[in-house]
Formats: structure tokens, sequence, C-alpha cells
């Protein structure tokens, strides 16, 4: 996985480890933003979200700036 590559080279943000939280928000916006809080008020800090479907990225990336965090989203054309 990615995440091992980085925290396995020292050469790529010394004194740093990252970590991955998930949660299934079973895109549902509501439950989402339950989530997010949780997530945000838990330690470690948190840096960006991820996002899978429309509403709940929707709900996030409109939350995001608040906290200075950094969405990721997917875009998939039919």
């Amino acid at each position: 996985m990615a995440l091992e590559d980085v925290n396995n080279r020292p050469d790529v943000l010394p004194g740093y480890v990252l970590h991955m939280n998930t949660s299934n928000s079973k895109c549902q916006p509501g439950l989402a933003t339950q989530q997010l809080y949780d997530l945000l008020y838990t330690p470690p800090t948190k840096l960006m979200l991820l996002a899978g479907c429309s509403p709940v990225t929707t709900v996030i990336a409109e939350s995001a700036p608040v906290w200075k965090l950094v969405v990721v989203g997917c875009l998939i054309i039919f």
C-alpha cells in the first residue's frame, strides 16, 4: 500500500507517521456529517478527507475549509 511505502521512507516526511482512519457513511450525508465530527474531534490530527459518493463529498467539501482540510473525491462518468 502507498501509505506503507511513504512511512517506510525516512526521506519522505521525516519525523511523521501517516495513518488512515476509515468510516462507512453508506452514502448518507447526515451519517457522514456525524462521522466527520467524530473523526475531527478524536486524535490524531486529520489532514485530508477522502469521500466516494457525491452527496457525501458535497457535504464534506463544504465543511472542510472550516478545519483547513484537503478533500479528495473521485469522478466517475458513465
